[in-house]
């Protein structure tokens, strides 16, 4: 069930006190769900492995499971190599296998983080960028982020916005 972590609107915004600034965060596979993506590519590729060496898988299977193993891997990669950053007056998100994405902190009215849980999508966070004409961005965040340092980053994000333009953090944590 998708759940909004924290959320930035335009309008005055109250000072948080003991917040250290985080201005750049890395997705890490030290987290539960890239525990459980790196299991299951080390349990393909093991499974590929295997299949190269049974006389009964050939041809087509073995070229199925190549192809699963080579996805599988380069998925790995590509969440594993997510960041998010905040620098110049800009908000970025890169990863390997996908497009940098940038945003002027002028030009941005809504940011919101939205914990999606399990998805078919294999997105665990969404994050919101909508500028002031209405025209909203969607970034996908894999499962190898740390839901704390996402908060964080956005709070940080907020008080960056707020020094622009005043903007309102509305956070639901439970």
């Amino acid at each position: 069930m998708p759940q909004v972590l924290a959320e930035i609107r335009s309008a005055k915004q109250t000072k948080l006190e003991d917040q250290k600034p985080i201005s750049e965060i890395k997705a890490d596979f030290m987290t539960v769900g890239g525990a459980l993506i790196l299991a299951i590519t080390i349990s393909v590729t093991l499974f590929l492995l295997f299949s190269l060496m049974l006389p009964a898988i050939d041809g087509l299977q073995l070229a199925i499971i190549a192809i699963l193993t080579g996805a599988c891997w380069l998925y790995l990669v590509n969440r594993f190599s997510e960041k998010l950053k905040l620098e110049n007056e800009m908000l970025e998100f890169k990863a390997v296998l996908g497009r940098v994405q940038r945003f002027n902190l002028d030009e941005i009215s809504t940011l919101r983080l939205t914990d999606l849980g399990w998805s078919l999508s294999g997105d665990f966070f969404l994050l919101e960028v909508e500028n002031h004409e209405g025209r909203p961005s969607q970034i996908g965040l894999g499962p190898c982020w740390r839901r704390s340092d996402l908060s964080a980053f956005i709070r940080t994000v907020g008080t960056t916005l707020e020094e622009f333009n005043g903007y309102e953090q509305v956070e639901n944590e439970e």
